[in-house]
């Protein structure tokens, strides 16, 4: 039987007084795969984006799998936290620069340095084609991201996120 991994409970959401969420309950197991469908409005970007710390819940918990995979509450208040947690989100509007190739986007802000605190592109090039290999994407690390369909800026996404160690992937899709 899967674990729980996430367990969302009793989660309230409002803005400027009218309540996007309401006692709402989520939980997620160890390698499920859910979708949540709804009308526009229905909490379905809210309610994610509070477990990836976009936005603060009001009210209600949030427990997360620890190592030992007992269930601990935790308080999501920022997306680096939810990152450093294994919680990333690929956002209908990517998060891409189209100026930069596909490696440095990969590894924005967290670039792999040498001995000399210079960017080891060796190493950076290497790591990022591993990650694409991980999504099948099979395209050089040095190409620039303008050049990339939408398609494969979306696994590029998600292979960013393994990159940061993700045990939950959220794809926020229209």
């Amino acid at each position: 039987m899967n674990r729980t991994i996430v367990e969302m409970d009793n989660i309230v959401k409002s803005f400027a007084g009218i309540k996007a969420l309401n006692d709402v309950h989520l939980d997620l197991r160890e390698g499920e795969l859910h979708a949540l469908m709804g009308e526009n409005g229905a909490g379905k970007s809210t309610l994610m984006k509070i477990l990836t710390g976009v936005y603060s819940k009001d009210s209600g918990t949030i427990k997360l799998a620890s190592e030992d995979g007992s269930l601990k509450e935790v308080e999501i208040k920022t997306p680096l936290q939810a990152q450093h947690l294994g919680i990333s989100m690929v956002f209908q509007e990517f998060n891409l620069l189209d100026n930069m190739d596909i490696a440095e986007n990969i590894f924005l802000g967290r670039e792999p340095v040498d001995r000399k605190h210079c960017i080891d592109k060796k190493k950076m090039y290497a790591d990022a084609k591993k990650w694409l290999d991980k999504v099948h994407l099979d395209i050089d690390p040095k190409s620039k991201v303008s050049d990339l369909s939408v398609g494969f800026k979306q696994l590029l996404e998600i292979a960013k996120c393994l990159s940061f160690n993700a045990r939950i992937i959220i794809l926020d899709v229209k």
